[in-house]
């Protein structure tokens, strides 16, 4: 078995280095790695360079946007999985590759434990059991795409939307679960190091494009349905989608808006 691990960049050279030597750190060798960068300017190239012997695939031109990159590199992935580790992300430990491969991996997706790098404090995210996935779950969830090993041929078949700049691969996860029954494991350890302060941060424009996304895909009767599914149509809907569904506040709210709704009439 082989894993293709893919890192996308743009001017953020120290952070392509984190990633770079969190990849080349893991004992198990059965990986090829990708770089894609989109032509920065910072000095990422010369990191690239530095670390050339150990980088199998190298794209440095520009794109249009992290998964324009991200398509790019899953263009010239061979192996049976991918796993994208972008910059200033990182590998939990040396034997994240090992542990995956001695999991007897069948399923197309894989998702394990993140460390998520807050500002003031480490939060450990687990991944969801399949139990939980339907349309109102990835209303406000999603899978962490740091900690998720996905099959290359499926990745290959439906890549990323290019159309949305912050929820593609939200958007990737629910095609491939609703619409394409793709099958899932959630993994019993640590993945990934995330770094809080990516784009997808932005719980309003996130949740706008999230809007955006099943209103293309899906239509805007469903779109309807997901708000009252989720909130019920109400004053509770606007207050929920201007916070993280993942911060305390935001769970507090879904869980007191769940327990408000079995009492409308």
């Amino acid at each position: 078995m082989k894993i293709s691990i893919i890192t996308v960049n743009y001017n953020d050279k120290t952070g392509l280095e984190r990633t770079i030597k969190s990849v080349i750190a893991q004992k198990c060798k059965a990986y090829e790695y990708i770089v894609v960068d989109g032509a920065s300017k910072d000095g990422s190239i010369n990191v690239i360079e530095k670390y050339s012997k150990y980088i199998d695939i190298c794209i440095s031109e520009s794109d249009q946007g992290p998964f324009d990159a991200m398509n790019k590199g899953i263009g010239k992935a061979s192996g049976d999985y991918c796993i994208f580790m972008n910059s200033g992300d990182s590998f939990y430990d040396e034997n994240v590759i090992d542990k995956f491969i001695h999991s007897n991996p069948k399923e197309d997706v894989l998702t394990g434990i993140s460390a998520e790098h807050m500002e003031n404090e480490i939060r450990e995210w687990k991944p969801s059991e399949e139990s939980a996935f339907c349309l109102r779950w990835f209303y406000r969830h999603s899978l962490s795409h740091q900690s998720s090993f996905i099959r290359t041929d499926m990745m290959k078949r439906l890549m990323y939307d290019t159309d949305f700049r912050i929820v593609s691969d939200w958007l990737f996860f629910m095609i491939a679960f609703l619409k394409n029954n793709a099958t899932y494991r959630p993994l019993p350890f640590f993945v990934s190091n995330y770094m809080d302060g990516g784009i997808s941060r932005d719980a309003e424009k996130a949740f706008k494009e999230r809007e955006q996304a099943i209103e293309k895909y899906y239509g805007s009767r469903i779109l309807r349905d997901c708000h009252s599914m989720a909130y019920g149509l109400n004053e509770w809907d606007a207050l929920a989608k201007k916070v993280d569904p993942n911060s305390k506040i935001g769970k507090i709210i879904y869980l007191l808006t769940n327990f408000l709704l079995k009492f409308r009439k």
